[in-house]
Parts: C-alpha cells; sequence; structure tokens
C-alpha cells in the first residue's frame, strides 16, 4: 500500500430511478468514486454468498422492496473493471458489485441496474455505500435526486 495511512472512503454518491411506479420495471442509475484505487482480485462472483468475503466489493444496501428474485441480477458499470453480475438478496436489499479490475480513485464509477418495483407503494429509503472486503470504508448515504 503506498499510501498506508489513507484511510478509505465515499467521495461522492448519488442515485436516482427512471420509474417509481408500482409493479414497475425500475433503472436504478448511480455514480459513485471513492478516494483509493480499488485493485479487483477476484474474478468474478463465487458459488454462493458467503465466498465473496475475500474479494474486493461495493456494497450498495437499503434497496428494499424490489420484487427481482434471484441471487445474481445483471448489471451495467462503467467502468469495466467489475464482474457482470453482482449478488443480490432481495430479503435486505443489498447488491455487491465484485470488483475484477483497477478503477484510480477519485474516478466516477457509474452504475445501472433493473430492479422490479413492488406492488404496493414504499416510500424512498436512504440507500447507503461502502467499500468491504480486503479494503473497507465506512458507509454513506447515497443523494438521491427525482428521475433520470
Amino acid at each position: 500500500n503506498a499510501a498506508p495511512l489513507l484511510v478509505a472512503r465515499v467521495v461522492a454518491a448519488n442515485v436516482a430511478q427512471t420509474d417509481p411506479g408500482q409493479d414497475a420495471a425500475n433503472v436504478i442509475v448511480s455514480t459513485f468514486a471513492f478516494n483509493v484505487d480499488l485493485v479487483g482480485n477476484c474474478a468474478g462472483i463465487s458459488a454462493g454468498f458467503q465466498t465473496n468475503d475475500g474479494c474486493l466489493r461495493v456494497s450498495i444496501t437499503n434497496l428494499i422492496g424490489s420484487q427481482t428474485s434471484g441471487t445474481r441480477i445483471a448489471v451495467d458499470v462503467f467502468p469495466d473493471a467489475f464482474a457482470p453480475e453482482a449478488v443480490w438478496n432481495r430479503h435486505t436489499g443489498s447488491l455487491e458489485l465484485i470488483v475484477t479490475g483497477n478503477v484510480s480513485a477519485g474516478a466516477v464509477i457509474a452504475l445501472n441496474i433493473t430492479l422490479k418495483n413492488s406492488r404496493s407503494e414504499n416510500p424512498s429509503p436512504v440507500i447507503s455505500i461502502k467499500l468491504d472486503g480486503p479494503v473497507h470504508s465506512a458507509a454513506a448515504d447515497m443523494v438521491s435526486a427525482t428521475g433520470v
């Protein structure tokens, strides 16, 4: 580590949605950046949720109220330094992006994911983001924007 006393943190985090309507396919659009270089140490998602613990991950939490099922969902991320699928937990509303390449400190990362909204109206939760794995950061609340 070139800067052993540097504490990893989120330096920017924004989130918006394309369709807040009930039972709608909703593209969640977010941008974020960290103050440290991200160095991917895994090739992709391991089998099973718990086995990704050693991988550098960007964790986004509180995406609650979605009908989207499964444990993996497709993600569109720029730059191309992340696995094409993310670990998804509908019950907790957590999404984990696996870092597979390198991203420079301060570089803006753009993420699009499609989730199916619930059939009933839900208040917009506060979405949080952090780094997990070999490098950790404290969770930071994402700034919510209206529409995309």
